[in-house]
C-alpha cells in the first residue's frame, strides 16, 4: 500500500439515504472504487457527501476511523 495520501473523496448519497449517512456516521462506494477508498487516511483525508437529489454538496468532514 501506497503511503500516499488522496486529498480528498466525495462520497453520494440521495434524499432517501442522506439521515442514514448522518446517524449513522457511514457512507459506502461500489466496489470498482476501492483502490481509492484504500487511500483515505485518518484525521488526514477530506470527506464531502455529495446529495444527488438536492444536487448539494455537504462537508467538509475529515476521516476519524
Amino acid at each position: 500500500m501506497s503511503d500516499e495520501t488522496a486529498a480528498g473523496v466525495i462520497f453520494g448519497c440521495t434524499n432517501a439515504t442522506y439521515d442514514e449517512c448522518f446517524s449513522l456516521a457511514l457512507v459506502g462506494m461500489p466496489d470498482k472504487y476501492l483502490p481509492l477508498v484504500n487511500t483515505i487516511r485518518r484525521k488526514k483525508t477530506l470527506l464531502f457527501l455529495f446529495n444527488y437529489s438536492t444536487r448539494q454538496l455537504h462537508g467538509l468532514y475529515v476521516a476519524t476511523t
